[in-house]
């Protein structure tokens, strides 16, 4: 997949036709999906290339002026783009000419002139240009004078809810990552260097793999949750502990300092250090808290990792015989 950031401004597809999908697609959660599959089937029927379109800076967060944190981070989100098998990323600059940009001009420019699109794919709530004003019938409208087709795709309604990326957020922020995980059609998860910490958990007999969350990325209430770690391939159990860990670090500062992302890997020794690994959530199982001792918090680990595994190999990831 090829990344085109806001620094390639004046890109112009050469030589090929594109099929555009356009949004934040924060997440990548099951409408986000139905918006992919009929992107890259349509770019594989008319032999065109598969390109997604979104803004390298949120709208709302240009506005605003405010920290807007999202389900995945820039890379996470490459990450499920990559997958998905999508030719390019573009990365639209949302600054002040865009801001301003008439909705015909954005058709004009951007889609035509610079993709030379045959097909747009959008959600049923689709809004663009300067003030929203451009919309679903507007897209049909263009559509007709520069020749390109445009597919609308309906929401998706889960219980009485639609399937959005504020709705699964709420969902992340009171910790039901189950069902969170059902919405994005593949578990939450985080993806950042292991970097060094205090190294308590060795002393412990259980080392732990430390990553710092970007403050952009959204997380789930402070605790512990059954993970899964992918290392060379190879799918590890872990028990994951989101927080400021109280019973380590005691001083105020230390805790102010960082949210800390901390994983016990079951069945592996080795040195991760420097090392970019994904960890994935699967189900929450007690908030985090201040033990009275080193020792009390080593026989609650225990009993986390147990209950980790319980978790795992009832979601069917893991063959309890093996």
């Amino acid at each position: 997949m090829e990344i085109i950031s806001n620094q390639q401004f004046e890109f112009e597809l050469k030589d090929a036709t594109s099929v555009v999908a356009i949004g934040k697609f924060d997440g990548i959660h099951l409408g986000h999906r139905r918006i992919m599959a009929c992107l890259m089937d349509t770019a594989k029927q008319i032999k065109a290339k598969s390109v997604v379109v979104t803004f390298s800076t949120s709208p709302y967060q240009k506005l605003c002026s405010c920290l807007v944190q999202t389900i995945d981070t820039r890379e996470e989100r490459i990450q499920l783009l990559k997958e998905i098998g999508v030719d390019y990323l573009i990365e639209y600059p949302f600054s002040e000419e865009v801001m301003h940009m008439s909705p015909q001009d954005f058709v004009k420019r951007l889609l035509i002139q610079q993709l030379h699109a045959k097909a747009i794919v959008v959600g049923d709530d689709f809004r663009f240009g300067y003030q929203r004003k451009g919309d679903i019938d507007t897209l049909w409208k263009l559509g007709t004078q520069y020749h390109f087709e445009t597919k609308v795709i309906q929401k998706l309604v889960w219980q009485d809810h639609v399937i959005s990326s504020t709705f699964i957020k709420e969902l992340l922020l009171n910790g039901k990552i189950s069902q969170a995980n059902q919405l994005l059609a593949h578990p939450f998860f985080l993806t950042q260097e292991v970097v060094h910490g205090k190294e308590i958990g060795r002393t412990l007999g259980m080392p732990t793999i430390n990553q710092i969350p970007p403050r952009d990325k959204i997380l789930p209430p402070f605790g512990v949750y059954a993970t899964t770690v992918t290392i060379d391939q190879r799918l590890y159990q872990g028990v994951t502990n989101i927080g400021i860990r109280p019973t380590i670090d005691t001083k105020q500062q230390d805790q102010e300092n960082a949210i800390t992302v901390e994983t016990h890997v079951l069945g592996f020794a080795g040195d991760l250090y420097g090392r970019c690994l994904t960890v994935c959530f699967y189900e929450w199982i007690r908030p985090e808290k201040k033990f009275s001792s080193l020792d009390a918090l080593s026989k609650q680990m225990l009993m986390d990792q147990n209950i980790a595994q319980k978790i795992l190999q009832t979601s069917g990831l893991f063959d309890p015989k093996l």
